[in-house]
């Protein structure tokens, strides 16, 4: 399974709403992730904070032959209704309900028209700094 939250973890709400996963994918995928981790597209975006930091974001990633297809099916739960609900599913009522979620949840960069919610799943290259690139985000 390739969702992060097969371990079906438990909902930390103090000082806010969070969980931790330890481990959250089975040892095989997770190494062959690592393996085939896309280092070239990666480089090949434009740098983000100065330079510090490249991101594939879902937009190119759940094109065909950009990433392999473990990396891809990978981007395609992870943007997915499937994956929105299982979050829904740990948070609860601390997030807003959704009807027709299969009709108002589409990946960055590939609106439906009218869809109300964009999912993204990214892999992030990052020089190393210390201080936090990291902005405010939801």
């Amino acid at each position: 399974m390739l969702s992060v939250l097969r371990k079906s973890p438990i909902l930390i709400k103090e000082p806010y709403p969070h969980f931790i996963i330890e481990d959250c994918l089975p040892d095989d995928i997770y190494e062959q992730l690592e393996k085939e981790w896309p280092t070239e597209q990666l480089l090949a975006t434009e740098p983000f904070d100065d330079g510090i930091c490249y991101r594939l974001k879902s937009d190119e990633m759940l094109k065909q032959g950009v990433v392999t297809d473990l990396w891809k099916e990978f981007a395609e739960y992870h943007t997915s209704p499937a994956f929105y609900k299982e979050v829904k599913n740990i948070f609860g009522d601390l997030m807003p309900t959704v009807k027709d979620i299969e009709h108002t949840l589409s990946p960055r960069g590939w609106d439906k028209g009218g869809d109300h919610i964009g999912s993204d799943c990214q892999t992030v290259m990052h020089k190393p700094v210390d201080f936090s690139s990291r902005t405010p985000h939801i």
